[in-house]
């Protein structure tokens, strides 16, 4: 098992993570990523569709906290946002290629490992911690776990770490489905219906494809459906359940079920921080939730954090 050093380990490489990675290294810290995921992004999360793209997780940001606005200003100086007219009045930002190139461009110039799963988190008599995976053993000063709070109440037991008073956060979950389809009745960037709460049209929203490609989220009730299938019958079902509302000519269907796709109203604390054992807890769990209460939580929580080394 390999050994390494260093200021400061986050767990979970969303948009909390990055973001803290990302402040963190500009106060010259050394720091590092862990995320069990095969990619850095969490749920902005982008993924090739054909030769095309398609956001099939946060599909723009709306900001209206101080620290996404103050973010999003950032972005949109380095071109990688712009607004546009998602329907009459309200204007969002998106990505032209892609809402994960955010967390990207965040984690610029800090170690990502992907892959790997935290398991242990050990504290020492000397107020450091290790962080243990599969294959690493990480020393480290200080821990930040950004995951959802289901997730960071897992791993604190399996640590035998208590924290008091985690915060509660209802996320909701489904299938997503993203596909390409040369012909359908749905004309505006955003729709909607019974059976797909969500239809964002990618190329219509703003990003860089050839082709119409679509994101849709399906209701509690297909998702249900779907769920026990294998994935050779959900792709028929779905490309079924398409040609039910008029798509027509689809091809390159694909699906993903978010366990955590996003919360529910919320107004929880900003964040945790004990700063007896070095452990920090922030994300989209904490505050207002989404990427408003992800940024903020993360944002206060490195203040708080760099104020007190």
């Amino acid at each position: 098992m390999n050994k390494f050093n260093f200021d400061i380990v986050i767990v979970g490489g969303g948009i909390s993570g990055s973001y803290l990675a990302h402040k963190f290294t500009l106060k010259g810290l050394k720091t590092i990523i862990l995320e069990k995921s095969n990619k850095l992004g969490g749920r902005l999360s982008t993924k090739s569709v054909g030769s095309n793209l398609a956001d099939y997780g946060c599909q723009y940001l709306n900001p209206y906290t101080k620290e996404l606005k103050k973010l999003v200003k950032l972005l949109e100086q380095k071109s990688l946002l712009h607004a546009v007219e998602i329907e009459p009045g309200k204007y969002v930002y998106v990505s032209s290629y892609g809402m994960n190139k955010i967390p990207q461009y965040l984690a610029l110039g800090v170690p990502v490992i992907t892959n790997e799963l935290v398991k242990q988190i050990i504290l020492r008599e000397n107020r450091s911690c290790k962080v243990i995976t599969k294959s690493l053993s990480l020393n480290t000063k200080l821990v930040v776990l950004t995951m959802p709070i289901k997730q960071v109440s897992s791993l604190l037991e399996n640590s035998n770490i208590m924290i008091d008073s985690l915060p509660k956060s209802r996320y909701k979950n489904f299938y997503t489905s993203t596909f390409i389809s040369r012909i359908s009745q749905y004309k505006n960037i955003v729709n909607l219906n019974q059976d797909m709460p969500w239809i964002c049209n990618n190329t219509l929203k703003g990003l860089r494809n050839k082709e119409v490609v679509y994101t849709v989220n399906f209701s509690d009730k297909i998702s249900e459906d779907l769920a026990p299938l294998s994935s050779i019958d959900r792709k028929i079902k779905i490309k079924e359940i398409l040609h039910n509302h008029e798509f027509t000519d689809v091809n390159h269907i694909s699906s993903h079920y978010w366990k955590y796709a996003y919360n529910r109203e919320q107004k929880n604390r900003n964040y945790i921080f004990d700063k007896k054992r070095n452990i920090g807890i922030c994300g989209d769990s904490f505050s207002v939730g989404r990427v408003d209460g992800a940024v903020k939580s993360s944002e206060l929580i490195f203040r708080k954090i760099i104020s007190s080394l």
